[in-house]
């Protein structure tokens, strides 16, 4: 659950700069796009990568999206890395140089 914790910080600091009243502070300090890379302790190879886009924590405030739904469109992006008993190589990453 730490990654729904941070999609929501996320989508909360999309909503605090848009809204803020300082001048010097405005949205176009918050990302367009946040990934989340986890990688295994032991080696550190990926085991995933993830991200959330501005345009997902729109849909999220304005309550177009439940959080259900954030949180399922957040794992749509989900990635599998060599260390991930999941992991497929693509094409290209499985043909020989």
């Amino acid at each position: 659950m730490q990654d729904f914790s941070l999609i929501r910080i996320y989508a909360f600091l999309v909503e605090d700069y848009r809204t803020d009243t300082f001048e010097s502070v405005d949205e176009s300090y918050v990302p367009e796009r946040v990934n989340h890379r986890a990688v295994l302790e032991r080696d550190g190879e990926l085991y995933r990568t993830t991200y959330v886009n501005e345009s997902m924590a729109n849909k999220f405030l304005s309550e177009e999206w439940s959080g259900i739904r954030y949180w399922a469109e957040f794992l749509r992006t989900l990635e599998y890395g060599p260390g991930s008993p999941h992991y497929t190589p693509s094409t290209t990453e499985a043909e020989p140089s």
